[in-house]
């Protein structure tokens, strides 16, 4: 038999009004609800897509950055210095003259960097744990400076990983040479390895050379004379074109090859870059003046900070107070800007309503190298000001 209650028609209930629209108000809820999930679950993804395009795009960058050489360019700026990358030139302040250091192979750019001690062909990691097993160590404890710029490996091999380059000229520590062309040195207080090819025991000579030098030098534009006291813009343009020839437009403002620092170091000028991430502030320059006054929270004043200190006090004497004030309208030619989100200071040459002109020195963070002459622009000048003017 047929279940009867099976093959009953169900009568249809008849729902109230209001229980009705509350159930078609509870199903719009579920779906408004829905869609807001869809929106905020598609906004997580974009915002994770968004931190993984960064990290690669900041790993790229970093690799990029740490493969450079101590070279640093401005792309607003015309290169208005002779090329000193084959001597280096120290300049005697006491005497007056200048020395230049003999010159030794031609410095290298970062491709000639890739390949100096890369003649032989890549190894694969047997040859490459073989010729570690094969090779001897005489161990050494010495300095030793760098023929040319040359790679700082992980291992004794040009295919392994490049920690990092030691310039020409610079120094670093030698506990061992190997037997097969591969010494070992200290690098940031671990062993590394470097071309022996590339390492001289030997510090390049000085001798005492007149050099004669063909420099557009920068000076400050006169349109705005009027705004000085009379004569003021000669008066210094004299001056900055006497700092420019003591103070070399592409030189290096540091002391590397002298075994200590004195008091009269900010008188040194030569062509070798500090290299921080090997030397640290070892052989950076320094000077104290009356502009450190604007700087209450520094020890000492040494690379941008030391040279922008310094060239205030030769145009201003060490004598004229210190004023601070952060309104670019304000700015005089003389004055030193702190920019770059208080990381960089420039002493100022000229300026328009548009951009100023700048000498500076460690504008790259690594090298102290000094330059004259880079424009900045209004837009980039953010940060405050120190004047001499009162």
């Amino acid at each position: 038999m047929k279940n009867e209650h099976l093959t009953e028609k169900i009568d249809i209930i008849d729902i109230p009004k209001e229980i009705k629209e509350i159930m078609i108000e509870n199903k719009q809820k579920k779906v408004f609800m829905r869609k807001i999930y869809i929106i905020v679950v598609f906004l997580i993804i974009l915002i994770i897509l968004s931190i993984m395009s960064s990290i690669f795009f900041i790993t790229n960058y970093n690799e990029k950055d740490e493969s450079t050489t101590s070279s640093i360019t401005y792309e607003e700026s015309e290169d208005i210095s002779t090329d000193t990358s084959n001597e280096v030139l120290i300049v005697d302040l006491k005497n007056g003259t200048d020395t230049e250091i003999q010159e030794e192979q031609p410095a290298k750019n970062n491709e000639d960097v890739q390949q100096e001690e890369e003649e032989q062909p890549v190894k694969n990691n047997e040859d490459v744990q073989q010729e570690e097993e094969e090779q001897s160590y005489i161990d050494v404890d010495e300095t030793v400076y760098a023929i040319n710029n040359v790679n700082i490996r992980a291992l004794p091999n040009s295919s392994s990983e490049k920690l990092g380059v030691l310039f020409a000229g610079n120094s670093i520590k030698r506990v061992a040479i190997g037997s097969l062309g591969w010494d070992k040195v200290v690098y940031n207080e671990n062993v590394a390895y470097i071309s022996h090819n590339y390492l001289s025991k030997e510090q390049v000579k000085v001798v005492e050379k007149n050099v004669e030098q063909k420099v557009n030098y920068v000076t400050a534009s006169k349109q705005n004379a009027s705004a000085y006291p009379d004569g003021w813009i000669d008066k210094f343009n004299e001056t900055i074109i006497e700092l420019q020839k003591q103070f070399l437009n592409g030189a290096y403002w540091n002391h590397m090859g002298y075994d200590s620092a004195t008091n009269d170091n900010y008188k040194i000028v030569t062509n070798i870059p500090c290299n921080h991430s090997v030397n640290g502030e070892r052989y950076c320059n320094s000077y104290t003046g009356k502009a450190d006054d604007g700087y209450p929270y520094h020890d000492k004043s040494i690379e941008c900070l030391g040279f922008a200190n310094m060239l205030s006090d030769m145009v201003f004497g060490k004598d004229a107070d210190v004023r601070i004030y952060y309104d670019y309208d304000e700015i005089k030619i003389g004055d030193l800007a702190r920019i770059n989100n208080n990381m960089h200071t420039v002493f100022i040459i000229d300026k328009t309503d548009d951009y100023i002109v700048v000498a500076e020195c460690n504008a790259d963070y690594r090298t102290c190298r000094i330059n004259w002459g880079r424009k900045i622009s209004r837009d980039k000048v953010i940060g405050w000001f120190i004047s001499r003017w009162n």
